[in-house]
């Protein structure tokens, strides 16, 4: 009788209390049903086979849910900005991600440019890198291979005339 139990789905909002990562899903209270907890609610994401996409909605966070008439099972259909929790842009052209811990993910639709930016760093690994376009780099330091190369480094053997300089000193 499970497909029974599905024609009568209701759409519900509510707040998630409770996240169990491992498992992909949220317990979560409904205004309506006096801050019971709900039986485990699976998330809705964007791919969950051989390629994943996984972000687990934050403990507080307002969710729009998809339930059975019995409150037994369904899922929790993405979140939703609020009062409370608002957009991270009024700017409709832009795509932008603001992440605890302090990413910031900005795509520029108009015009056309990506701005990254994070507290902590950022590491590329990749079989090989190749940056097509004029290149700016602006920072305190810039090193290949452990050695200085920036604008202060200082190269041995240097001499008049057309001979070439040494490395790098570092």
């Amino acid at each position: 009788m499970a497909g029974e139990a599905y024609r009568s789905a209701q759409f519900k909002v509510g707040k998630v209390v409770r996240n169990e990562p491992e498992k992909g899903r949220s317990r979560v209270t409904f205004e309506d049903e006096d801050g019971v907890e709900s039986f485990w609610l699976r998330w809705n994401m964007g791919a969950s086979g051989k390629s994943k996409i996984f972000n687990a909605p934050d403990e507080g966070s307002m969710v729009n849910c998809l339930v059975d008439r019995h409150g037994e099972d369904g899922c929790i259909l993405g979140a939703s900005y609020n009062d409370e929790d608002k957009t991270p842009t009024a700017n409709g052209k832009l795509m932008k991600a603001l992440l605890e811990g302090g990413l910031d993910f900005e795509y520029d639709k108009a015009a056309g440019s990506l701005t990254l930016k994070l507290p902590a760093g950022l590491t590329i690994e990749a079989g090989s890198v190749s940056i097509k376009g004029p290149v700016a780099i602006e920072g305190a330091s810039l090193t290949h291979n452990a050695k200085n190369v920036g604008a202060t480094h200082v190269h041995t053997g240097v001499m008049s005339g057309p001979a070439n300089t040494g490395p790098p000193t570092g």
